[in-house]
């Protein structure tokens, strides 16, 4: 491809071997010769040449002024002084003023691999430059590209408040509902509860002033009937109706032992003591059982007293049922501002699974606990076996954590 060379120089002399050195180094030129400051700055348009030769010193006009020309014009294109002599202070304020390079016309030689060097700069510069720009561009488009992801961030962003709040305020509204739920459901287990309760006592007081009575009337009767039977001779008749009298009073004690069960204790402070210690004397008709308390113990909440006494019903109901226990223990003291309500036997022990299942029983007595604020716990015991605590602050402060 021809190289396309502006070149000032008013001595045809001059010219004519510059043209013939790059035509010998194989650069095919294509010259234009300019012989006027006026005619070279005439042909000084962007993208017409490739190289721009200068004389130092030409009629009417000089390199420098032609220098500072072309960089203005074609800031690019490099600019080399074809020159005679130059002092060495005058080649460096050249090349400080812009020039690619200079060659001195005595040393002409030199001129193919100076242009080919000029040239080559020029080349990597474009180069340079080009990828500075295709980098510039890629910042751009990436600065762009956040400028968007910042406003679809933002976007995103406040749409995710907007869906948090509403979340938020749609969890608080269900929470809110959810323990007001609660609220209603516990009110409605201690309604029941309490109902509960009420029957329970007024069906023991018709078993103890009714039935309970009734019984024992009965067996009083059969008892003088059975003496008269005799004293007329009727011994056989007499030790029958002796023995369905013994029958009615086993009758009455069991029906004034569920009585006492269904409403076992009265409103007075030591009324827990004594239901539990009549309890632990029924038990012991089938199991050997013992209440152990080291002082007397005053509850003077019913509520309290009553169901710890289920408490310690229910867990004695287990270890008849299904223990295999050969003694229960019962245990109560206070100490510490706490009540503690223990059951133990040394039965064969409740599984963990069965321990951790939602059997009614065991439910049930954790619900009594938490009812008076106490904590429940059931475990094996010491010695093998099962113990039930149930603990009750004295003073009705709350609950406590549940024992593990």
């Amino acid at each position: 491809m021809p190289l396309r060379i502006l070149h000032l120089e008013d001595h045809p002399l001059d010219a004519e071997p510059v043209e013939t050195l790059l035509v010998a180094e194989g650069l095919e030129p294509n010259i234009t010769r300019a012989t006027s400051g006026e005619e070279f700055l005439g042909f000084l348009k962007p993208g017409q040449f490739d190289l721009i030769l200068s004389a130092y010193l030409t009629r009417g006009f000089d390199g420098l002024t032609a220098l500072s020309a072309v960089r203005k014009t074609l800031p690019r294109v490099p600019f080399i002084f074809v020159s005679g002599e130059m002092g060495e202070e005058v080649a460096i304020d050249c090349l400080r003023r812009g020039a690619t390079d200079y060659v001195l016309k005595s040393r002409l030689g030199k001129l193919g691999p100076c242009v080919r060097r000029a040239l080559h700069e020029m080349e990597e510069t474009k180069v340079r430059l080009r990828a500075e720009a295709e980098k510039e561009e890629a910042l751009r488009q990436t600065t762009e590209a956040l400028r968007e992801s910042e406003d679809r961030f933002r976007i995103a962003n406040e749409d995710l408040e907007q869906r948090v709040a509403e979340r938020t305020w749609e969890l608080v509204y269900a929470n809110r509902e959810l323990r007001n739920q609660m609220t209603e459901r516990e009110r409605l287990e201690r309604s029941v509860l309490q109902i509960a309760e009420h029957e329970r006592r007024t069906l023991g007081q018709d078993l103890h002033d009714g039935l309970c009575q009734h019984l024992t009337g009965v067996a009083c009767m059969t008892k003088a009937l059975s003496e008269r039977l005799r004293n007329k001779g009727l011994e056989a008749e007499g030790a029958e109706l002796a023995e369905v009298t013994g029958w009615l009073s086993d009758a009455a004690n069991q029906t004034r032992f569920i009585a006492r069960g269904l409403h076992p204790v009265e409103l007075d402070a030591e009324g827990l003591l004594s239901a539990l210690s009549e309890l632990a004397a029924q038990t012991s008709r089938r199991i050997p059982c013992q209440l152990r308390c080291a002082e007397p113990v005053e509850v003077s909440n019913n509520s309290v007293a009553l169901n710890l006494y289920r408490v310690a019903q229910e867990a004695l109901n287990n270890s008849v049922k299904h223990s295999r226990a050969k003694s229960i223990v019962i245990h109560l003291n206070a100490s510490n501002g706490c009540l503690r309500l223990e059951v133990s036997d040394d039965g064969c022990g409740l599984p963990a699974a069965e321990r951790l299942s939602s059997g009614m029983g065991i439910r049930l007595m954790n619900y009594r606990a938490g009812v008076i604020g106490g904590a429940f716990s059931i475990r094996p015991g010491l010695q093998g076996g099962t113990r039930v605590t149930c603990v009750v602050p004295l003073d009705g402060s709350g609950l406590f954590a549940r024992e593990a």
